[in-house]
């Protein structure tokens, strides 16, 4: 066999060598994005594709209206506690952010969870949190 027959031979060889492993890499990259079109129990379960965004409110005893926390328009980098009719949606802040700044501060409290009393005449805050462990655990009522 001559010289140039070997380096041909040796060419046609090297080339479909890479063009195999070249090409089943593309092939699996192909076979590695699922079908969007087919719903699987992978796509439904371990992605957070379908997931719904949570409800941060509180239903009221009377079960007609639902408080949450809102960015106040008002006070800066305050939130207002907010209420909702679920029938109409109207909307009415209950306790202002302003409300919220302690007597010689400048900037309301950050709250961190709240309750009402019974009667609704009393507000308890707990802000100021501290993380102990897992949770935020150490805070300021």
């Amino acid at each position: 066999m001559n010289a140039s027959r070997r380096i041909s031979l040796s060419l046609v060889i090297l080339s479909l060598i890479v063009a195999t492993t070249f090409g089943d890499d593309k092939k699996k990259q192909h076979a590695d994005k699922p079908d969007p079109a087919i719903l699987t129990l992978e796509r439904i379960f371990s992605s957070s594709e379908f997931s719904s965004a949570g409800f941060n409110g509180r239903w009221q005893a009377e079960g007609a209206t639902y408080e949450i926390l809102e960015k106040s328009e008002l006070t800066s980098g305050g939130k207002d506690i907010v209420q909702y009719d679920a029938a109409t949606g109207a909307r009415s802040v209950v306790v202002p952010a302003s409300r919220l700044v302690p007597a010689g501060g400048t900037s309301p409290l950050a709250i961190d969870a709240y309750a009402w009393s019974k009667d609704r005449s009393l507000l308890l805050i707990y802000t100021n949190s501290k993380r102990v462990w897992r949770r935020n655990t150490r805070g300021d009522y």
